[in-house]
C-alpha cells in the first residue's frame, strides 16, 4: 500500500494546481515539449541546441534575453495596455505585436511558448497554432465547423501566436490567404495581440503573400534569433 501520510495539504494543492496549469496549456495549443520552462535556465547566451553561438550569435543571444525578460515582466501592459514604449529617432513608439526571425534551431517555438504560457498565468486568452496545422486547416474552400470554432479563437483570444511560418508555395491558397489577412486585419482593429515567427532556414527572404499580411511584417518589430557557428565546436543544447 502506497503512503501518503507525509503528504500535506499544501502538496495536494501545488499538485493540482499544476495539473490544471498543464491542461490550460494544452488547451491553448502549446507544445508539451515547453511547458513549465523559464527564460532564465532554457535559453543560452553561449549555445544553440546544435552548436557553440558566433560572436554575432552571442551579441543576439544576449539581446534576445534582455528584451524577452522585460516583455514578459510587462505583460499586462503589453496585452492591456497601450505596450512597451521605447524611443527611436527621437520619437515614443509603443512595442506590442512581434516577428521572430530565425532558422532551425535558433529558439523560436521555445520563445513563443514562453510567452504564451506567461500570458496564460496573467489569465490572458491564449491561443497558439502551429503554421503547417494551420495552413492545412484553411486551404480547403469548404471550413468544417470545428475549424470555424477554431478561427472565432483566432480572432479574439487576447494573444494569438503562429509558430513557424514558412514560405510554402502558395498558388492555390488565396482563399487562405485572404483567411489570413482577415484575421490580421480585424485582429490590429480590434487591438489584439499578434506574434509570429518565420522559419528562414531553408530561404532566407520573407514569406509574401497579401496585404495585410505583408503590411504586419513590414511594421511589426523584428527580432534576428541567433544562429549556430558555421564550425562544429562544442555541441550543446540550451539548457
Amino acid at each position: 500500500m502506497i503512503n501518503t501520510e507525509l503528504l500535506s495539504n499544501t502538496d495536494l494543492v501545488e499538485v493540482n494546481a499544476k495539473k490544471l496549469i498543464r491542461n490550460a496549456y494544452l488547451k491553448a495549443g502549446i507544445p508539451a515539449k515547453y511547458h513549465f520552462h523559464d527564460l532564465e535556465t532554457s535559453w543560452s547566451t553561449e549555445y544553440s541546441p546544435m552548436q557553440k553561438l558566433s560572436e554575432l550569435g552571442k551579441k543576439r543571444s544576449i539581446f534576445v534575453k534582455k528584451f524577452l525578460g522585460c516583455y514578459l515582466q510587462n505583460i499586462d501592459v503589453v496585452l492591456h495596455g497601450s505596450g512597451i514604449k521605447y524611443t527611436k529617432n527621437k520619437k515614443i513608439k509603443f512595442i506590442k505585436d512581434l516577428v521572430f526571425i530565425g532558422g532551425n534551431s535558433s529558439g523560436k517555438t521555445l520563445l513563443l511558448s514562453l510567452i504564451a504560457q506567461t500570458a496564460i498565468n496573467n489569465g490572458s486568452k491564449t491561443l497558439f497554432i502551429n503554421w503547417a496545422d494551420f495552413l492545412h486547416k484553411y486551404q480547403s474552400y469548404n471550413i468544417a465547423e470545428e475549424d470555424e470554432d477554431l478561427f472565432q479563437a483566432a480572432l479574439n483570444c487576447d494573444l494569438l501566436l503562429i509558430d513557424s511560418i514558412r514560405d510554402y508555395d502558395m498558388a492555390g491558397t488565396r482563399n487562405f490567404q485572404v483567411l489570413l489577412d482577415r484575421l490580421i486585419t480585424k485582429r490590429d482593429i480590434n487591438d489584439k495581440v499578434t506574434i509570429v515567427s518565420i522559419d528562414t532556414t531553408e530561404k532566407q527572404e520573407l514569406p509574401v503573400y497579401q496585404f495585410a499580411w505583408n503590411q504586419f511584417v513590414r511594421n511589426t518589430p523584428q527580432i534576428r534569433l541567433p544562429e549556430a557557428s558555421q564550425n562544429n565546436e562544442i555541441k550543446s543544447k540550451r539548457s
